[in-house]
């Protein structure tokens, strides 16, 4: 009679299982995240959805702080941040820096004057691998404090119904000092002409192992130069990138001649 082969050995039903069980664990999880099983848990999908103008998003830029202008350059350290944290990045020296002067709109087309937050992201590398990246705007305080508020200030200020905002910001005292910067603060026809406040505060270590929350920001050296909003318009829709570029320029041709 012909050999017959051996039939192939069937995985026990226990493995059968646990595979079962792996699969319908990663969907849930993913189901999860996704917000499917919770409509109305806040989700960073609904975050973004909620940035984008009534037009629908500027296809091919940020969601929000769309419109701006990047540079290189190098961040030179004096050295005395050592005395609040270790990172090599405050040791004196010159390290790489990478960043986008911005406006915070979801809107890339959008008229400089008609934008009233400008914010600065800056990466800053050093040799011994670590990058460091902040995102910084020029208002002293954020709107809200939490993610869930900042979700209902975009549903406030995207809405159709004229009360909106005014119910938002009746519900939400803590927006008042940033309202009040709004619509105190003086214009300028520069980035250069701007504070730049960090959005969070961080724990610094130093050397001893004493910690410090620390929260940065980068002050202008150019002098204050105000300008109104109507001005401001009048300079053109993109004078902001043109003017920083033009700043620059003059920067790297003076920083060029020989000194004599």
């Amino acid at each position: 009679m012909p050999k017959q082969s051996p039939s192939p050995s069937r995985p026990p039903i226990g493995s059968l299982a646990i595979i079962a069980l792996v699969i319908a664990s990663a969907a849930g999880a993913f189901a999860y995240t996704a917000g499917w099983l919770s409509p109305t848990r806040l989700t960073p999908t609904k975050i973004v959805d909620s940035l984008a103008p009534p037009g629908g998003p500027s296809l091919g830029y940020r969601r929000n702080h769309a419109k701006g202008i990047c540079f290189t350059g190098v961040f030179q350290s004096n050295g005395d941040g050592a005395e609040l944290s270790s990172a090599q990045i405050f040791a004196r020296g010159e390290y790489p820096a990478l960043g986008r002067f911005n406006l915070a709109t979801a809107d890339a087309h959008a008229p400089d004057a008609t934008v009233r937050v400008r914010g600065l992201g800056l990466q800053l590398s050093t040799p011994d691998g670590e990058i460091w990246r902040s995102a910084m705007i020029d208002a002293p305080v954020f709107p809200v404090s939490t993610p869930e508020r900042f979700y209902e200030l975009q549903l406030a200020a995207g809405s159709k119904d004229p009360n909106a905002m005014k119910a938002f910001v009746a519900g939400h005292p803590e927006f008042a000092p940033f309202a009040e910067w709004a619509k105190t603060a003086p214009w300028t026809a520069s980035y250069a002409d701007e504070p730049y406040n960090g959005l969070n505060s961080f724990i610094f270590v130093n050397g001893s192992g004493a910690e410090r929350a620390v929260r940065w920001s980068l002050l202008p050296q150019a002098k204050l130069a105000p300008i109104s909003q109507e001005d401001l318009a009048k300079l053109g829709p993109d004078h902001l990138a043109h003017e920083i570029a033009a700043r620059v320029a003059r920067l790297i041709v003076v920083g060029s001649l020989p000194t004599r």
